[in-house]
Protein backbone atom coordinates (compact mmCIF):
# COMPACT_ATOMS: atom_id res chain seq x y z
CA UNK A 1 0.00 0.00 0.00
CA UNK A 2 2.02 3.38 -1.11
CA UNK A 3 1.98 6.18 0.71
CA UNK A 4 1.11 4.69 3.97
CA UNK A 5 1.38 6.57 7.02
CA UNK A 6 0.13 6.07 10.94
CA UNK A 7 -0.70 8.58 12.82
CA UNK A 8 -2.37 9.05 16.58
CA UNK A 9 -0.75 6.20 18.18
CA UNK A 10 -1.77 5.67 21.42
CA UNK A 11 -0.80 2.25 23.59
CA UNK A 12 -3.64 1.27 26.40
CA UNK A 13 -2.38 -0.79 29.10
CA UNK A 14 -5.64 -2.59 30.96
CA UNK A 15 -5.37 -5.09 33.01
CA UNK A 16 -2.09 -6.40 32.06
CA UNK A 17 -3.63 -6.26 28.12
CA UNK A 18 -1.96 -4.12 25.83
CA UNK A 19 -4.05 -2.33 22.89
CA UNK A 20 -3.20 0.05 20.11
CA UNK A 21 -4.99 2.61 18.44
CA UNK A 22 -4.10 4.45 15.58
CA UNK A 23 -5.09 6.03 11.84
CA UNK A 24 -4.30 4.97 8.52
CA UNK A 25 -3.51 7.74 6.17
CA UNK A 26 -3.19 7.00 2.46
CA UNK A 27 -1.78 9.91 0.14
CA UNK A 28 -3.08 11.95 3.17
CA UNK A 29 -6.26 10.90 2.85
CA UNK A 30 -7.86 9.39 6.66
CA UNK A 31 -9.15 6.19 5.28
CA UNK A 32 -9.39 4.02 8.60
CA UNK A 33 -9.22 4.34 12.72
CA UNK A 34 -8.15 1.03 13.93
CA UNK A 35 -8.36 -0.25 17.57
CA UNK A 36 -6.90 -3.71 18.57
CA UNK A 37 -5.52 -5.85 21.37
CA UNK A 38 -1.88 -6.12 20.43
CA UNK A 39 0.90 -9.35 21.32
CA UNK A 40 4.34 -8.60 20.94
CA UNK A 41 4.50 -6.83 17.69
CA UNK A 42 1.48 -8.52 16.03
CA UNK A 43 -2.12 -7.24 15.98
CA UNK A 44 -5.00 -9.46 16.47
CA UNK A 45 -6.93 -8.36 13.45
CA UNK A 46 -9.62 -10.87 14.29
CA UNK A 47 -10.44 -8.76 17.35
CA UNK A 48 -9.57 -5.07 15.95
CA UNK A 49 -12.61 -2.70 15.75
CA UNK A 50 -12.17 -0.56 12.52
CA UNK A 51 -13.78 2.39 11.75
CA UNK A 52 -13.56 3.51 8.18
CA UNK A 53 -11.80 1.23 5.41
CA UNK A 54 -11.51 -2.40 6.91
CA UNK A 55 -10.84 -4.25 3.57
CA UNK A 56 -7.29 -4.74 4.38
CA UNK A 57 -5.43 -7.69 2.35
CA UNK A 58 -3.23 -9.45 4.28
CA UNK A 59 0.00 -7.94 2.65
CA UNK A 60 -2.23 -4.55 3.74
CA UNK A 61 -2.25 -5.64 7.55
CA UNK A 62 1.68 -6.36 8.13
CA UNK A 63 2.74 -3.50 6.39
CA UNK A 64 0.65 -1.26 8.97
CA UNK A 65 1.69 -3.32 11.29
CA UNK A 66 5.57 -2.72 10.65
CA UNK A 67 4.36 0.89 10.36
CA UNK A 68 2.77 0.78 13.54
CA UNK A 69 5.85 -0.55 15.29
CA UNK A 70 8.62 1.21 13.30
CA UNK A 71 7.14 4.59 15.52
CA UNK A 72 8.15 2.93 18.61
CA UNK A 73 6.95 3.50 21.88
CA UNK A 74 8.25 6.98 22.49
CA UNK A 75 6.07 8.99 20.29
CA UNK A 76 2.84 6.50 21.81
CA UNK A 77 1.01 8.12 24.48
CA UNK A 78 0.44 5.72 27.19
CA UNK A 79 -2.46 5.47 29.28
CA UNK A 80 -3.19 2.75 31.99
CA UNK A 81 -7.16 1.43 32.82
CA UNK A 82 -7.99 -0.05 35.87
Amino acid sequence: MLGLEISNLVEIFSKGKRRLSFDVIVYGHLIATISAKCEGHRLLWHEATIEGFDDFTPKDRYLIENKVHGQGSPKARKYSLH
